[in-house]
């Protein structure tokens, strides 16, 4: 099984790269974002968000933490991706993402699908802000798609104008650059490019020609580290 780390900001392209490369691969895709927005799905269906504090919030996220770790399953009722990327579940999962109960657990959900799916795939593609911080030392390759802000604001507007949320690019642009800022700037596991990943700039070519990059450099990743 070869790990394969892919860090970057909000609409860096990472998820179109990762679950592209993941088919080329036939590799497994674990999309982290998933976990904290279904965790925070979860928290939603138990309690009104805007009704707490963020201390109050910080115990409802332990309760939950508790909850599921002594139950040992990550459940959540079905939930389509429109439900998973509205406005309100992105706020509420970039918040409880501060929090290192949630962070703790979203690393052990993530940690026990790898272990899941080992026998089964060749390659885990780890899709995230911190894939590499946990996938530590295990890691075939670490790879950091970015863009310019610019250019991410215009897929996210694109990405909403395709579902049922309006917005406009100025307001695209203000929240993606507060969201860049938080999560660069908060205190557990911040949004970083390791020493030993290698930077993508998916701006600067197509999505397919970045993911013949990427596949060729794994591949021979993969040649590199068996001899």
């Amino acid at each position: 099984m070869n790990i394969i780390a892919i860090d970057g900001p909000a609409a860096s392209g990472k998820g179109t790269i990762t679950s592209t490369l993941a088919e080329k691969l036939n590799g497994h895709h674990i999309n982290s974002g998933s976990v904290y927005r279904k965790l925070a799905v979860l928290l939603c269906e138990k309690i009104k968000i805007d009704d707490l504090f963020d201390a109050n919030l910080e115990v409802e996220c332990d309760n939950i933490v508790s909850e599921i770790m002594r139950d040992g399953v990550f459940h959540t009722s079905k939930v389509s991706d429109l439900q998973l990327y509205t406005p309100h579940i992105s706020r509420v999962a970039s918040k409880i993402a501060t929090y290192s109960s949630i962070r703790k657990l979203a690393t052990k959900i993530q940690l026990d699908t790898i272990q899941s799916c080992k026998t089964h795939y060749k390659f885990i593609l780890l899709e995230g802000r911190d894939a590499a911080l946990v996938a530590g030392n295990n890691c075939l390759c670490k790879i950091f798609i970015t863009a310019h802000i610019s250019e991410r604001a215009k897929r996210r507007l694109k990405q909403l104008k395709n579902s049922k949320f309006s917005s406009i690019y100025e307001s695209v642009l203000r929240q993606m650059e507060n969201r860049d800022t938080d999560d660069a700037t908060r205190f557990l596991d911040p949004l970083s490019v390791s020493g030993d990943a290698i930077v993508v700039d998916s701006g600067a070519a197509s999505i397919e020609e970045v993911v013949e990059f990427l596949t060729t450099f794994i591949l021979l990743k993969t040649s590199s580290f068996r001899s």
